[in-house]
């Protein structure tokens, strides 16, 4: 028997693999970049909701279809985040715009919570 976190497992390289299997999706997931080719991005400063595919110059990362991705301008520049689509014309539908808002669990049920509450 192995003792990891308190816990005990008779399969020693268990935590390992989990570990490092969550280390693989986040990397992943949050090194994802699209930038924008230079000019592109006034649409999205305006906060039109959608980064059509011929607005994007190159990706970084390696992003899979409903990823959250950042969206930079191609100064570099943080636009926001937004849900990724590599098969649609519409490249990136935008979840957020600057660089405060991150986009987790806690997104989701703030978004959740105060649809519910408009709707009352």
């Amino acid at each position: 028997m192995m003792y990891i976190g308190g816990g005990v497992t008779t399969q020693p390289g268990f935590y390992f693999f989990a570990l490092i299997n969550t280390i693989y999706w986040i990397d992943r997931i949050m090194s994802s970049t699209i930038y924008l080719k230079p000019g592109r991005e006034k649409s999205v400063r305006r906060r039109h909701p959608w980064v059509f595919s011929g607005a994007v110059n190159r990706i970084e990362g390696r992003p899979r279809p409903g990823d959250t991705v950042e969206v930079r301008a191609a100064d570099g520049g943080m636009l926001g985040r937004g849900a990724y689509s590599p098969q649609s014309q519409v490249r990136v539908r935008m979840w957020t715009y600057g660089e405060e808002e991150e986009v987790d669990r806690g997104f989701f049920e703030r978004r959740l919570r105060r649809a519910v509450e408009g709707r009352r």
